[in-house]
């Protein structure tokens, strides 16, 4: 464990994230067959496949800290999913640095299930979490080499505002 910990502070310096922002969409979207659900607790969840999402590195801790583990449907199973948190910072593991910013909902720890990649499930899943009716400013990052990310997030309708690296 150590020198996992080790390692990702090491890649950290090397690392660059991309900070996307959107504003709330303004027109409601609807897609068919497809369902968002935003979970508070760990309590509320049935889905087996999310469950062990959420076991696999104790992600479950995170409901504690006020974090809100958002899951998109298709047919009733679920395809992708991951995390808001309102605040007014978080931290970005991958570049080792926490990210300020008032008044915004942050976005992150994306995941599509092997299953249904390639499938478009991502970016309607940002989609919809843009489409809630809010004053505040969705924030989401990504690693700069992870293209497909990119790709699904501007589609999505953010837009790039900021290269960050750990100094």
């Amino acid at each position: 464990m150590a020198i996992k910990k080790m390692l990702k502070y090491l890649l950290s310096f090397f690392r660059t994230i991309l900070l996307f922002e959107a504003k709330n969409n303004k027109k409601k979207i609807f897609f068919k067959n497809i369902k968002i659900k935003t979970y508070y607790s760990s309590k509320e969840i049935r889905d087996t496949l999310v469950l062990r999402y959420l076991k696999e590195a104790n992600r479950i801790e995170r409901f504690k800290k006020k974090k809100n583990l958002v899951v998109l449907f298709y047919k009733k199973k679920a395809t992708c999913l991951g995390w808001t948190y309102e605040g007014s910072s978080i931290y970005a593991s991958e570049i080792n640095k926490i990210i300020n910013k008032k008044n915004c909902i942050f976005l992150f720890d994306y995941k599509t299930f092997p299953k249904f990649r390639n499938m478009g499930f991502y970016t309607k899943l940002l989609s919809l979490i843009i489409n809630k009716t809010t004053n505040k400013i969705f924030l989401i990052y990504c690693l700069k080499s992870n293209n497909p990310s990119k790709k699904a997030i501007l589609k999505a309708g953010f837009t790039l505002i900021k290269n960050l690296k750990r100094f």
